[in-house]
Parts: C-alpha cells; structure tokens; sequence
C-alpha cells in the first residue's frame, strides 16, 4: 500500500490441466515438470494448499509491458535465471482493454508450463470500480477466466488498492468474484481489501460464502513512520495480518500474502527502513510477491538493475526466493 493510497473477443486456449507440455525443469516444487495442476486450491486453517499441499508463494510482479523482455523462452528467461526457484509472478495490468488473451497466452503458458503460478488482475487504484467501470473490468475478468478454466495455476486477484473506506469495495469484489465463477473457473482468488489497518468498509458478509479466496497486503516503511528497527516493521506487519484473517470465508479463517512490498514507498526515493521491511516480510512465513522486477526509471523498488544483474534489494528477494527450493515448508505438509 502506496502511501495515501490506503489513509467477446477470441478465446486462445491456455493450458488446460492434464494436458501434457513439453517436458522442461519445473521451478515450482510443488508442481510435475511439464504438467499443469490438476487438483486444484484449497484452503483449511488460514493456510493455502495446491494439489493438496501447502503452497508458500514466493514471486515477483512483472509488468505486462516488460514480458516480452523478461520471458523470452520456454524456460523463462532471464526472469527465471535472476530469481531461480520463482513460484509465483503477478502480472500487472493498467489497461484491461489491452490485455487480452492473445497477448498475455504466450507468456502465461510458457510460466505455467513451468510450474510457476500465474496471477492476474487489474492494477488501477484507487478509484474503486462502479458503474459501467466495474461491468467492463468483470467482463474482461470473465474473457480471462474462460480462457484459463482448467488451468488452476493461473489465479485472480481483485482491484489494486481500492479507496480506503469506500463501501463500493464490497460490490466490487462480489462482482470480480462472481465474474471468474460463473465461468465455471474454480482457481484461487485473492482478494485486495480496501484498509489492512482495521475499520474496513470491506464486510465479511461478502467474503463468507466465497470458496478457494485469500487476501492480499502491501507493506512498506511509511506505514511504521519509517522506522528502521526490525522490530517495529514485524510488529506492524503482524497486527495488519491478523486484522485480515478476522474474515472468514466458506472455508474458515482466509489465508493471507504479502503480494506487495519494497525499498520505496513512492516508488523513487529508497525508505530509510527498507531493509528492516524486507526481512519483516520475508522472516513472516507469508506468501510474498515483490514489487518490482523491473523499475527503469529510478532504480528503487526494482529487483533488478538493468545491466543484467540485481539490486541490493533484489539480492534479497532472490535469496528469499531460493530459500524455497525445494521448498519443504512450501509443499511438504499435506493438508489436513
């Protein structure tokens, strides 16, 4: 969470499950090389599971801009070879118009091919979708996830960052929800709530009867008046999670990742805290999703440095990363 922030077109068939791929090294884990998960999410004790174990996810956001620059082969290079042992890659989409099937297919099978999950939804915020806005964002969920039904490694997640306090988050996210479901499209969906801190306008009413969601939090330094002590950052850091899992869904406490964090709350000027952010995230047993793999202007809240190698932030994310594989707390516990 940013700073203020929170205070009918051609179907291209994606990878469906059980169909088999060309045989390449998987770098999930959790997931058969050349195969796509066929067994789908679940969630039970605030934690979530994916064929049946526990999925941590452990990834970065990408720019649907820069896919063509970072996913360049069937192995996924160079974004695969800086952050090896990536499970997760959340595509960041400004303008749903220009997302379609065609254009997102090619980098969508080749990750999922590989194991990696595949997260998408609309990026835009605050302003939380209403009106005819919030009817073509659940059109455009809905061609998705036609597109995608039978590949559970491609997930949704819901607006980015809506307005803090809007009582519009709630049909929003009961909109995007129903517009992936009634596809018949049973894949994970993480829900972005409009305030982590307590006294949400996000009801848990619209969340208890949902199936197979999470929730999502973004954290960076302003939130702990950019506070150096590690400490502080982990104590903030757990409070904002226990105030999401307060919902409940259809199966119980919902599960909860950090699918945005950084060295800059504004994207330009590295926070004083910054590092004490970063191991608070990675040190929580959280899914966690970096912001971003590639910043070319500024150079903060980038993993990478655009000379082929990585930032001192990104060396971080990428040991948290590799520190996952083989994840044995990331898919050795079989679900209860």
């Amino acid at each position: 969470m940013r700073k203020g922030l929170y205070v009918a077109a051609a179907l291209f068939g994606l990878i469906g499950a059980g169909q088999a791929q060309t045989a390449q090294q998987s770098t999930n884990p959790c997931q058969t090389a050349g195969t796509v998960a066929s067994s789908g999410w679940s969630v039970s004790g605030g934690q979530l599971y994916l064929h049946g174990k526990q999925f941590i996810a452990r990834g970065v956001a990408v720019w649907i801009e820069d896919l063509p620059k970072f996913v360049r082969n069937s192995q996924g290079e160079p974004l695969t070879t800086q952050l090896p042992g990536i499970n997760f890659v959340r595509i960041t989409v400004w303008d749903m118009s220009g997302a379609s099937v065609a254009r997102l297919q090619p980098y969508i099978a080749t990750l999922t091919a590989l194991g990696i999950v595949v997260e998408v939804g609309d990026t835009n915020y605050p302003k939380t979708l209403t009106g005819a806005d919030l009817a073509k964002a659940e059109n455009w969920y809905s061609m998705m996830a036609t597109a995608t039904k039978g590949n559970e490694l491609v997930v949704y997640v819901t607006q980015n960052e809506p307005n803090n306090g809007n009582p519009a988050v709630n049909p929003m996210v009961r909109g995007i929800y129903n517009a992936v479901r009634s596809t018949g499209n049973n894949t994970l969906i993480i829900i972005c709530p409009d305030n982590p801190f307590g006294n949400a306008a996000l009801q848990e009413s619209t969340v208890a009867d949902m199936k197979h969601v999470a929730m999502t939090l973004h954290f960076y330094n302003w939130v702990t008046g950019y506070s150096t002590d590690l400490g502080a950052n982990k104590a903030e850091l757990a409070k904002e999670v226990a105030n999401l899992q307060a919902y409940h869904s259809a199966d119980g406490t919902v599960p909860v990742l950090v699918e945005e964090y950084g060295d800059a709350t504004d994207g330009s000027k590295v926070d004083p805290g910054w590092k004490a952010v970063i191991t608070a995230v990675h040190n929580s047993g959280l899914g966690t999703v970096a912001w971003e793999y590639w910043n070319s202007g500024t150079m903060a809240d980038s993993v990478t440095n655009g000379r082929g190698g990585r930032t001192a932030y990104g060396d971080m994310v990428a040991e948290h990363i590799a520190a996952g594989r083989p994840a044995a707390s990331s898919c050795s516990s079989e679900r209860p």
